[in-house]
């Protein structure tokens, strides 16, 4: 199972990244509506908009494994489950 990977300011440690991810959701949401795309180029805009995504991105992993328990594993019969959730940051 994959850790969750809020990302880093590197190139490599911002692959496969949650910022990368919400930086590659901007992009397609700007496309669908017609808008100029932003650069993923390495230029101080595209560093200041990834310290955004990486903010967002790490404060989103660490409400995750600070809550573990806000997550509720249910049956097809709506039970719940005596499974217990840990989250990998």
């Amino acid at each position: 199972m994959a850790n969750l990977n809020p990302g880093g300011f590197g190139a490599l440690e911002f692959s496969a990244s949650m910022a990368e991810a919400m930086e590659n959701a901007l992009n397609d949401l700007l496309f669908q509506e017609g808008k100029p795309q932003v650069s993923t180029i390495d230029s101080p805009e595209t560093r200041d908009r990834r310290i955004m995504f990486l903010a967002i991105a790490r404060g989103v992993v660490e409400h995750l494994t600070a809550n573990p328990d806000a997550f509720v594993v249910r049956n097809p019969d709506n039970t719940t489950s005596a499974f217990h959730i840990a989250i990998n940051p």
